[in-house]
C-alpha cells in the first residue's frame, strides 16, 4: 500500500507572498519590449495561476519538493489541470494550453528560486513527524 507524504516542512509565507507575485511580474518587466507578450501573460494567467498554482505550490513546498525544475513541472500540471476544466467550459483551452503552459513552467521555476532566496533559515528545517490519530 501506498504511503502519503506527511507534511514535513513549514512554509515561510513571507518568502512565499513574495515570491508568488514576483515570479509573473519579472519576465513582465524584464521582456515587455517583446511586443507585449509577457505583460498579457501576466493579465490573461494572472488569475488561473494564483487559483491552481497557490495550491499546488503550498503542498509542494509543504512535503519538501523545493527544486526549481520539479516546482516548474507542478505549475505546467496545475495549467493543464486549469486547462482541463475550461476544455469542458469553453473553447479558449487551446490558447491557455500552448500559451500557459510555456509561461507556467517559467513562473514556477521562478517562484522556486525566489521563495529559496527569500527564505529565512528557521523554515528551512524539517519539523517533527506528526502521525494521525
Amino acid at each position: 500500500m501506498m504511503e502519503l507524504p506527511l507534511f514535513r516542512y513549514r512554509i515561510d509565507p513571507f518568502a512565499f507572498v513574495i515570491a508568488l507575485v514576483l515570479a509573473p511580474l519579472i519576465p513582465a518587466v524584464a521582456l515587455f519590449w517583446m511586443l507585449f507578450i509577457p505583460v498579457f501573460a501576466v493579465g490573461f494567467g494572472g488569475i488561473p495561476y494564483l487559483l491552481f498554482g497557490t495550491p499546488a505550490f503550498l503542498y509542494a513546498l509543504s512535503v519538501g519538493w523545493r527544486d526549481p525544475p520539479r516546482i516548474g513541472l507542478i505549475a505546467f500540471l496545475a495549467n493543464a489541470f486549469f486547462c482541463a476544466f475550461l476544455w469542458i467550459a469553453a473553447e479558449p483551452a487551446v490558447f491557455f494550453l500552448a500559451f500557459g503552459s510555456v509561461f507556467a513552467f517559467i513562473w514556477g521555476v521562478l517562484f522556486a528560486i525566489l521563495y529559496w532566496m527569500f527564505e529565512r533559515p528557521r523554515f528551512q528545517q524539517p519539523i517533527e513527524r506528526i502521525l494521525p490519530c
